[in-house]
């Protein structure tokens, strides 16, 4: 079997997924479709015990983490008993879109780990890049900060010897 956690949906139980899939969110609607709940974070734990200690240590980050019951573990139904997709050929959208962020908690050895760990360094050097670039904006407005109010003692100065 397979875990699949929607860390990203803290906050949203099981029965508030229920409701928006009968209010027709595509979302809720097809990942319900595909996923079900495993009956607690024991058997959870059970399958991918690392995955499960993993991804409640990075929803307590979260600031809208109220505590473990808040992160839901599920399922695919459609995982054969080789661990493969038993519906490969016609599986839904949803399962083609996955992963749709790099930034999900991934089990050791998730077929996408290298491309998630790829995508965070990538992340991590843009984000580097950026604070250089607000430090350099910063120098820059310093220093015209400095040439403007040098200009007005320069203009001022002038004015007295004329």
């Amino acid at each position: 079997m397979a875990i699949v956690v929607r860390g990203l949906r803290l906050g949203v139980p099981y029965h508030q997924l229920w409701e928006k899939a009968k209010n027709g969110d595509d979302f809720a609607r097809g990942f319900l479709s595909i996923m079900v709940p495993y009956e607690s974070h024991e058997a959870a734990r059970a399958i991918v015990p690392s995955l499960v200690e993993k991804t409640l240590k990075a929803a307590a980050k979260s600031e809208k983490f109220n505590g473990a019951e808040d992160v839901v573990f599920y399922a695919c139904r459609y995982l054969a008993n080789d661990n493969r997709c038993g519906v490969y050929e016609d599986r839904p959208q949803f399962c083609r879109d996955y992963p749709d962020s790099p930034f999900l908690v991934m089990a050791s050895g998730c077929a996408f780990e290298g491309w998630s760990n790829q995508c965070r360094t990538k992340f991590k050097a843009m984000e580097a890049e950026v604070d250089t670039l607000q430090e350099l904006q910063a120098s820059l407005n310093a220093l015209q900060t400095y040439e403007l109010s040098s200009n007005e003692c320069t203009t001022d100065t002038n004015s007295k010897f004329k």
